[in-house]
């Protein structure tokens, strides 16, 4: 998926004259928008946008709190705690999937 994503960066740049990092800084530009439309106006995030590597990568900042007030700038400890443990087994599956293509490789 990656490279089908570095392509039409590239496709991008090529055909429309468009400088590789103006067109990084819009795509971080209308992440943000996304984020602050789904999670509110106060909400606070970073978006990193690698052209060459075709990754998009969103951190939303949220406050960890015992009672949620505010959704888009709070987050609940409890959900902090299931979100980590999925977030931990994803880590794992990947890593497990990597370690499966090198010895693949390998072969």
């Amino acid at each position: 998926m990656n490279r089908e994503i570095v392509e039409s960066f590239a496709d991008m740049v090529k055909m429309k004259g468009i400088d590789k990092d103006v067109l990084a800084g819009i795509l971080e530009e209308v992440f943000t928008l996304l984020v602050r439309k789904k999670y509110g106006e106060e909400a606070r995030c970073d978006v990193v946008v690698n052209m060459d590597r075709g990754d998009i990568e969103i951190y939303l900042e949220r406050q960890i709190v015992d009672e949620v007030i505010d959704p888009g700038t709070q987050i609940s400890i409890e959900d902090v705690n299931k979100k980590e443990m999925k977030m931990i087994l994803m880590l794992v599956k990947i890593t497990l999937k990597r370690l499966h293509l090198l010895l693949s490789e390998e072969d």
